[in-house]
């Protein structure tokens, strides 16, 4: 396979230059990039601890991991990792030394769950860097660890049933035991019923509470309204809409989820149309939704959604068409959203970036939050940013394309 370099000449000195002059709010910018084609379509990234790797998984036809060099002012593939099926979500263990891939179930590895890759071996390029799987279900989609390295839980996003007939679930695996047991079946400690299509996770800093976005509610939820949002059938040109209910953010209580599985869901709180992502801030006290259905990011009170759930809502954000990822940087003056717009199948349409102020998305919301714009390639799905800061990495899906920004190429255009 042959991969293409795009070094980033004169990056800052261009990147100056464009943000010479302040722009005003949502004003289409031009951030410099680096465009890593890949085999496949890119689901998500992480990097190693220092930052000098980036790991990319890939979905099918692909079923692998491309292993990136990231250098001082531009990136090299190296080398790809096969798994045992078509790879989504990653995690990375306390320490950097294991990398969880979330694997759909396929190859061989039919029953899906999540793979175990020894991070020093895939760097070195040692073929045996690819560990065991721990099975969970064939839909598995996304996996998170807890900060203490004893719990990792995985999203298994139709795990009851494509039309919702049943609970969906999060698997809960004892981490060491996965570890000694050649990552077998016995070190699944239990399932968490939640909601329908469980897709994004997110653990809180001391390891207490687990939150899951769910696309859409249970029937028996008291806020259920089978009419309440406009949901897109599916890919197409034009795209087709029906009616179906809201998402919800359930959260886990961890310390139960290590006992009683089944008993751990301590808060189901309504969260917008189609809810796929989340992520937490301010030293755990925001959780910030991508309601992908509604086009809107959504800032959360944690305390409150225990609380007070009907008070948790803190602001709502406009963004672009069907945002999915959203990464802060810049020392969380910005944050940047990926607008999938992944149901246009017409000619043309492609994704967008939304770059929003931080405080002001936080604060109030509304459209005065977004001070930058800018377009991505097909299907921009999620992002990761380097522990230096200096980097963010869109996977772009449709396009087969990791995009790399120098974060200050974009920071001096909306600033």
């Amino acid at each position: 396979m042959k991969w293409s370099r795009t070094i980033f000449s004169a990056i800052l000195a261009v990147a100056s230059i464009l943000g010479a002059s302040g722009p005003s709010s949502a004003q289409t910018i031009n951030p410099v990039q680096q465009q890593i084609p890949l085999p496949g379509p890119p689901f998500a990234a992480i990097t190693t601890l220092d930052g000098r790797y980036v790991f990319v998984s890939m979905a099918a036809p692909t079923n692998a991991i491309a292993v990136i060099r990231q250098k001082k002012t531009f990136a090299t593939p190296v080398q790809m990792i096969a798994t045992c099926g078509p790879a989504s979500g990653l995690a990375m263990s306390k320490g950097g030394r294991y990398l969880l891939v979330a694997v759909h179930g396929g190859n061989s590895c039919p029953s899906g769950g999540v793979q175990f890759i020894d991070v020093r071996k895939a760097i070195a390029g040692d073929p045996n860097a690819a560990m065991g799987t721990v099975p969970t279900d064939p839909s598995a989609i996304e996996v998170a660890i807890s900060p203490d390295n004893k719990l990792v839980f995985v999203a298994n996003e139709f795990s009851g049933g494509q039309h919702c007939d049943n609970p969906d679930t999060v698997s809960v695996i004892d981490f060491k035991e996965a570890l000694s047991s050649g990552q077998s079946a016995s070190s699944v400690i239990g399932a968490i019923p939640v909601d329908c299509a469980p897709v994004g996770l997110a653990v809180s800093g001391n390891s207490r509470y687990l939150y899951v976005t769910n696309e859409a509610a249970l029937p028996t939820r008291s806020f259920y309204d089978p009419k309440a949002c406009r949901i897109p059938d599916g890919p197409a040109c034009p795209i087709k809409m029906h009616r179906g209910p809201v998402g919800t953010v359930d959260v886990v209580d961890i310390r139960m989820a290590r006992t009683n599985p089944a008993d751990s869901v301590v808060a189901e709180i309504p969260a917008g149309c189609s809810p796929t992502r989340v992520i937490l801030t301010n030293n755990d006290k925001v959780a910030w939704v991508s309601a992908r259905d509604e086009n809107n990011l959504l800032a959360f009170n944690v305390r409150d959604l225990l609380a007070n759930p009907s008070a948790a809502l803190l602001s709502t954000t406009p963004v672009g068409i069907a945002p999915d990822g959203a990464q802060p940087f810049s020392q969380r003056r910005f944050i940047a959203v990926a607008n999938t717009n992944r149901f246009d199948m017409c000619p043309g349409a492609g994704g967008t970036v939304s770059i929003l102020d931080f405080a002001t998305a936080l604060k109030s919301g509304g459209g005065a939050a977004t001070v930058g714009t800018f377009d991505a390639g097909v299907f921009p799905r999620q992002w990761a940013l380097s522990p230096n800061g200096s980097f963010l990495y869109l996977t772009e899906f449709g396009s087969d394309t990791l995009a790399i920004f120098p974060v200050r190429s974009i920071a001096h255009q909306v600033q």
